[in-house]
C-alpha cells in the first residue's frame, strides 16, 4: 500500500471521521486555531523585513536628524504579533488537550461496545488476542494524531504556497531545486515506516507474551504463587528475553532508517548552503536590500522547515494509517457468529422442556470434538446433574446452552425454538449461571447482588431474599456497612472474604436472577461441609418451579438430581436417576465409588 493508495487514503479519511464524529466543535475550534497560526509567521516575515528596512534607512541619516518613529511602530507591530502568536498557542493547547479527551472517550466507548457484544468465542481465540492488542496500542491516539496530520499538512501547503511565491520571485530555478531536494528523505522515511509496521505487525504475539509476564511479576493475582515457588527471577529472565527480541529487532531496523537519513540530508543541506550563497552574492550585486535579504534568509529557513515538516507528515500520515488499520480490523469484527439471526424470545415459561439435538461441537483451533452426538430432553422443572472426568466436556455443554458457542451441527432447542435465534438479552433473562471460576467484584456486596439482573432497579427484599438462600445474609448484615460494604482488598475501607464466602456471594447472584433455567458448575466446591448442607436444604425451595442444571464432583450434591447425565468420550453414555445408574455398574457406578472414597 502506498502513501496515495485507494486503502490508505480511505483509512486516513476513517480517522478523520472518527475524530470528527467524536468532537465536532472541537475539531471546528482547532482547524480555525490552525490555520490562523500558519499564517502568523508570514505576517512576522514581512515585519522584520520591514523593521531592518527602517533602521537601514534611519542609518543612512545623520544621527542629530534620525527619527525612531517609523522603527517603534514596526517594533509594536512586532510585538503584536508576537502576543497574538503566544495567546493564540495558549489557546491551541487548551483546544487539542479538550478534543483528545473527546476522541479518546469516543474511541473507549468503541472499544467497549465491541469488546461487550462480540461473541464470546473471541476472547478464547489467539488471533482475536492479537488483532484486540494491535488495536488498543494505536487505537487512543492514532486517529486524533491523523486528524491535526491532515490540518497540518493543509496548514503547511498554504504557509509553502506564500513563501514558495517569495522565494520563486528571487530565482525561479533554485527554488525549484531547494524544494525537491528533501523529496529522497521522505520517500525513504515513507518506505522505513512501511518495514516498522510490518516489523510491529508480526511481533505482536512476543508482545503479548511480554505483556503476559509482566502481569506476572506484578499482579495480586499471581503474587502467592510468584513467592511460594520463587518464580520471580524465572519470570523477569522471561520479560527480558521477549522484551530483547522485540527492542533490538526494531533497533536494528531504526539504525539502517537513520543511516539511509543521513545519506539523503547532505544532499539537501549542501543545495540550502548553496542557495544561501546565491541570496548573499545577489545582496552584494546591490540587487535586493538588506532587509530582503534576511527576509529572504528567514523565508528559506522557515520554507525549509516547513517543507521538511510536510513531508514529515506525509510520512506520518503513511505510517498512522497502517496502525490505524489494526484498530478498523477490530471495529470490523462481527458482532455475531449467528449473523445476527436472532429474531425470538425465550418461552415466557417453559412447557417442553431442553433438547440437545445431535450436537457436536470443537474449538476452532482443534480436530478433535469436544461433544459429538450429544442427546439429551430436560423437563421442565427438573433437575439434571451433569457428571464426568475433567475434560469430558462439561464446562463446553454450558457454554452452548447458555449461548457463549454455536454448535458445529445439530441443536439446541428451548421449547422446539433454535437458541441461537434467541436475543442476548432474552438468553440473560432467563438462564442464569454461576461459573466455576466466578467473578470476585470489587464493588458493595448489595451491587455484587444485583449483577444478577442489572436490568432491573435494585430490589432490597430480592437482594435479601437471595443471600438468605445463598446463605450469605447473616455475614453481609455483619460486615462494617453491612450491604454497602464494599468486597475485596482493592480499594480503601473495603472488607475481603474467603473463597467459600465469595462463592456464595456468586450463588445469591445467581439466585437474584429470577431465571427459569439455572445452571450451577461446581456450586458447592470452596464451602465447608455445614455451608454445604445449609445450601443443600435449601436448593429445593430455590429451583422450585425451575429447570436447572448442577455440575459436580460431590456425591452430596449430585443426589440432589432427578437425574444424572454421564458424559463420556464426548457424549452422554449414561441417563438416569442416581439407584438406576447405581445398578447399572457401568461408568457413573465407578465415579460414585471415588466419590464415597474421597470423602471417607
Amino acid at each position: 500500500m502506498n502513501l496515495l493508495s485507494k486503502e490508505g487514503t480511505k483509512l486516513v479519511f476513517k480517522s478523520a471521521q472518527i475524530v470528527w464524529s467524536s468532537s465536532l466543535h472541537w475539531s471546528v475550534v482547532n482547524i480555525l486555531l490552525v490555520f490562523f497560526r500558519g499564517f502568523i509567521p508570514l505576517v512576522l516575515l514581512f515585519v522584520i523585513k520591514l523593521l531592518i528596512d527602517e533602521v537601514t534607512q534611519a542609518l543612512e541619516v545623520p544621527l542629530e536628524d534620525r527619527s525612531y518613529r517609523g522603527a517603534l511602530i514596526v517594533v509594536g507591530y512586532a510585538g503584536i504579533l508576537f502576543l497574538v502568536n503566544s495567546v493564540s498557542a495558549s489557546i491551541s493547547v487548551f483546544a487539542r488537550e479538550k478534543q483528545a479527551h473527546k476522541v479518546n472517550d469516543y474511541v473507549q466507548a468503541l472499544i467497549h461496545n465491541k469488546t461487550t457484544k462480540i461473541h464470546y468465542s473471541f476472547f478464547e481465540n489467539p488471533d482475536y488476542q492479537d488483532v484486540y492488542h494491535r488495536a488498543i496500542n494505536d487505537a487512543n491516539y492514532r486517529p486524533t494524531k491523523i486528524f491535526y496530520g491532515l490540518v497540518g499538512v493543509f496548514q503547511n501547503l498554504i504557509t509553502l504556497l506564500f513563501l514558495g511565491i517569495m522565494l520563486l520571485s528571487l530565482n525561479w530555478l533554485m527554488s525549484v531545486v531547494l524544494l525537491t531536494a528533501i523529496i529522497p528523505t521522505t520517500i525513504y522515511r515513507i518506505f522505513s515506516a512501511k518495514k516498522m509496521f510490518l516489523l510491529r505487525r508480526s511481533q505482536t504475539e512476543d508482545e503479548r507474551k511480554l505483556a503476559y509476564y509482566n502481569r506476572l511479576l506484578t499482579l495480586r493475582d499471581y503474587a502467592k504463587e510468584l513467592r511460594v515457588f520463587n518464580l520471580g527471577n524465572l519470570f523477569e529472565n522471561r520479560f527480558d528475553f521477549y522484551r530483547n527480541i522485540i527492542r533490538n529487532a526494531q533497533l536494528k531496523l531504526l539504525v539502517r532508517k537513520t543511516i539511509g537519513e543521513l545519506i539523503s540530508l547532505v544532499f539537501t543541506v549542501g543545495v540550502i548552503v548553496a542557495f544561501y550563497a546565491y541570496i548573499v552574492i545577489y545582496t552584494l550585486q546591490g540587487e535586493i536590500s538588506g532587509g530582503e535579504m534576511v527576509m529572504y534568509f528567514l523565508a528559506l529557513q522557515r520554507g525549509y522547515g516547513y517543507f521538511q515538516d510536510l513531508m514529515s507528515k506525509l510520512s506520518s500520515l503513511y505510517e498512522d494509517s497502517l496502525f490505524v488499520r489494526n484498530f478498523i480490523d477490530f471495529l470490523n469484527i462481527k458482532i455475531s457468529l449467528n449473523n445476527g439471526i436472532q429474531v425470538n424470545t425465550f418461552p415466557d415459561r417453559i412447557t417442553s422442556g431442553v433438547t440437545f439435538n445431535n450436537v457436536h461441537f470443537r474449538y476452532d483451533d482443534s480436530k478433535k470434538w469436544v461433544l459429538k452426538d450429544v442427546n439429551l430432553h430436560i423437563n421442565p422443572g427438573e433437575t439434571i446433574a451433569l457428571v464426568g472426568n475433567n475434560g469430558a466436556g462439561k464446562s463446553t455443554f454450558i457454554k452452548l446452552l447458555s449461548g457463549l458457542y454455536d454448535v458445529n451441527s445439530g441443536g439446541i432447542f428451548i421449547d422446539g425454538i433454535d437458541i441461537k435465534t434467541i436475543s442476548r438479552d432474552s438468553i440473560s433473562d432467563n438462564i442464569s449461571v454461576i461459573f466455576q471460576d466466578f467473578m470476585l467484584y470489587n464493588v458493595s456486596a448489595r451491587e455484587n447482588i444485583w449483577f444478577g439482573n442489572v436490568r432491573e432497579s435494585i430490589s432490597k427484599d430480592k437482594i435479601y431474599h437471595s443471600a438468605n438462600d445463598a446463605g450469605v445474609h447473616d455475614l453481609i448484615s455483619n460486615l462494617p456497612n453491612g450491604y454497602d460494604t464494599i468486597l475485596g482488598n482493592l480499594f480503601k475501607d473495603s472488607e475481603q472474604l474467603s473463597q467459600g464466602e465469595w462463592q456464595r456471594i456468586a450463588l445469591a447472584r445467581s439466585f437474584y436472577n429470577n431465571a427459569q433455567l439455572i445452571i450451577l458448575d461446581e456450586p458447592t466446591s470452596s464451602l465447608d461441609a455445614f455451608k454445604e448442607a445449609e445450601l443443600i436444604h435449601h436448593f429445593k425451595e430455590i429451583t422450585k418451579g425451575k429447570t436447572s442444571i448442577i455440575i459436580s464432583h460431590r456425591l452430596s450434591t449430585i443426589l440432589l438430581a432427578d437425574r444424572i447425565a454421564v458424559l463420556n468420550d464426548s457424549c452422554i453414555t449414561e441417563m438416569g436417576t442416581y439407584n438406576e445408574l447405581m445398578e447399572n455398574r457401568g461408568v457413573f457406578y465407578n465415579m460414585a465409588q471415588a466419590f464415597k472414597c474421597s470423602y471417607q
